[in-house]
This record gives C-alpha cells, sequence and structure tokens, in this order.
C-alpha cells in the first residue's frame, strides 16, 4: 500500500510498509513559487494536488509528469477529495467545485456551491454507488451537507472553530475535527453530536487508518 504527502514544492509518494520515499513529483519551474496545500489519491494512481496559485494538477504518479491544470478558483486550494469519476476541491475563495472527468480523461467543473462565507478547510464525499453526497466544513466552524451535490441540505454550526477533519463512519454517522479542540460524532437522524469529546489546546496528535478508510486521531496529553 502507498500513500503521499505534500511537502513545500513537491509531493512524495511512500510505501506504507516501509515509510520510504519512491516518487518525488515536483511543479515546473514556472510554478516552484506555489506551495503545495493539499493532496489526493486518484484511481489508477494519479494523484491531485492542490496550492496556493488557486491550482488543481494531476499528475502520473509514475512518471511524475503533470497531465493536466485545472482553472477556476479564485483563491488558495485547501482541500481536495475524490471518488471515481469525480474530484471535489475547497479553497480560500470560500467556493467547492465539483470535477467531473469525460471519456478522454480531461476533467472541467460541473458545479460551483456556494453556501460557506468563509475558507473552506475540508471536504469528503460520502461513497455511495447510488447517491453520493457531499459534505464540508469551513474555518468559522459551519458544517455543510450538499443535497445531491449542489444545495446545501442542511447547516450545522455546533463547532466554535475551524473545522480540520470530516469523515463518515458509516451511512447514519460521520466524525469532526475542530481547532475548538473537541471532536464530535454526528448522527443524521438528530443533526445533534452524540459523541463529544473535549481536548486541552496542547496535545500531540497522532493518526491510525484503519482498513476500511476511518481515520482516528488520538490527543495524547
Amino acid at each position: 500500500m502507498n500513500y503521499i504527502k505534500g511537502i513545500g514544492y513537491s509531493i512524495r509518494k511512500f510505501s506504507f510498509n516501509s515509510r520510504k520515499s519512491l516518487n518525488v513529483l515536483k511543479y515546473s519551474s514556472l510554478s516552484l513559487q506555489n506551495n503545495i496545500k493539499c493532496s489526493a489519491i486518484y484511481r489508477d494512481m494519479n494523484i491531485i494536488s492542490g496550492s496556493e496559485d488557486s491550482y488543481l494538477r494531476i499528475w502520473d504518479s509514475e512518471t511524475g509528469k503533470c497531465k493536466q491544470i485545472l482553472e477556476g478558483h479564485t483563491g488558495s486550494i485547501t482541500c481536495v477529495s475524490t471518488f471515481k469519476h469525480t474530484i471535489i476541491s475547497g479553497s480560500t475563495d470560500h467556493n467547492i467545485r465539483v470535477w467531473s472527468e469525460d471519456s478522454n480523461g480531461d476533467f472541467s467543473c460541473d458545479h460551483i456551491l456556494y453556501g460557506h462565507t468563509t475558507p473552506i478547510s475540508c471536504v469528503h464525499i460520502i461513497h455511495s454507488d447510488t447517491n453520493p453526497q457531499i459534505i464540508s466544513g469551513s474555518s468559522d466552524g459551519t458544517i455543510i451537507l450538499w443535497d445531491n451535490s449542489i444545495i446545501p441540505k442542511f447547516i450545522l454550526k455546533n463547532h466554535t472553530s475551524s473545522i480540520t477533519s470530516i469523515k463518515f463512519i458509516s451511512k447514519t454517522k460521520f466524525i469532526t475535527e475542530s481547532t475548538d479542540n473537541t471532536v464530535k460524532i454526528f448522527d443524521l437522524t438528530s443533526l445533534q453530536p452524540d459523541t463529544e469529546i473535549h481536548q486541552t489546546p496542547h496535545f500531540i496528535d497522532t493518526t491510525i487508518l484503519f482498513s476500511n478508510n476511518i481515520r482516528l486521531n488520538m490527543y495524547l496529553l
């Protein structure tokens, strides 16, 4: 198993078992000044990166070449998520863009999601073959679930600071992390957190990856 990490002006692909870098993807000399802010793996081991220059880049992880540059955002790309033939990106321009792949392998923007009033801090696609949906968090602590991936289905403001991570852990529950030093698990039936973990402002963040792609952060004083 491999994983990726954006480091400064490059992206490194690592072996999960050995933790050794397998490949380094770098911008062309024209774009070296733009810091990478986020990255995600796309099918067939392509890699999507987002940077401060407001562009998304699609890379071939084997050759290290940039295959396509996606333009549209007007602020720094802060987060990116993928599912099948779709890319979701969030930005400091307060908007989320939905990009779809055509039969030639090229991406274009299908939808722009308006609803957040502060920079987007995280996005996640609910992996469903019948009705995939998008959930997002922003720097003011707002959470939005998008109905049909276009309009807000519900808006939650249970956090008091920026959402740093948001993931579905079942069909009816999702977990959020925030810089307000809390982790909350929400139930879609009540739209209220049924579990809440409070932390002190000073903690160590340790990430655990499970086989079903659930991520749990353990906080140690």
